[in-house]
């Protein structure tokens, strides 16, 4: 079994940040959290 890396990207402008923002701090932590992966691990790319 293999481990491979995941990473979320998004194309980000000027609403690249903002959504960045919104998904850590709102969506993440209303979920729970994300598990394995590390909220740092989620890029601007």
């Amino acid at each position: 079994m293999s481990e491979s890396s995941e990473r979320i990207t998004m194309l980000h402008g000027a609403g690249g940040t903002v959504m960045h923002d919104l998904i850590k701090n709102y969506i993440v932590k209303h979920l729970g959290g994300l598990g394995s992966l590390n909220v740092s691990d989620v890029l601007l790319e």
